[in-house]
């Protein structure tokens, strides 16, 4: 498996340990985003300063100036958040594969949780109904960790492949 399929490849299966290095390089790389991303920020904050004070929208030019470049910066950071949520996807779709189970569970792991809380904060705070949703996307979250991260994939090839651990002890004899 390439680089390239092992991180927005849909199909096949992937163990523990390379599910585990994605989410590890992923981590570094969104460290080292965010760093560039608050300094070209700061950049283009200090760069649009005038007198210690942001332009008024008066200063058409410099107000604009400032605009266009946050939404550059915005752009970037769209198209960035959008290529590790597809990586994120096909990493879970290939880990849920080895486990012999359907790549449409990753809706449930991924999205579950979010649409719990959302309803749990629409809630009344401390009722009944806001502490089972927060309990459920606790619960949804802790099913996903083990289910993803922490489960030994099916033994043999299953129905999305050959068994990626049995292939690498192949290569190691």
């Amino acid at each position: 498996m390439g680089i390239l399929h092992l991180f927005f490849g849909f199909s096949g299966r992937i163990n523990r340990g390379k599910y585990w290095l994605t989410l590890v390089i992923w981590l570094l790389i969104w460290i080292v985003a965010i760093i560039a991303f608050v300094l070209g920020g700061l950049a283009i904050f200090d760069r649009n300063l005038q007198d210690g004070s942001l332009p008024s929208p008066e200063d058409f030019d410099a107000f604009w100036r400032m605009v266009r470049d946050y939404g550059a910066l915005s752009v970037i950071i769209l198209v960035f958040m959008i290529v590790s949520w597809v990586s994120a996807l096909a990493i879970g779709v290939k880990r849920l594969h080895d486990r012999d189970r359907s790549g449409w569970w990753i809706v449930l792991f991924y999205f579950g949780p979010a649409v719990l809380q959302a309803a749990q904060h629409s809630a009344e705070s401390g009722t009944l109904a806001s502490i089972l949703l927060g309990l459920g996307a606790f619960a949804v979250s802790i099913w996903a960790l083990v289910e993803l991260g922490f489960l030994r994939g099916t033994r043999g090839p299953n129905r999305f492949g050959a068994d990626p651990l049995a292939r690498e002890v192949a290569l190691a004899a």
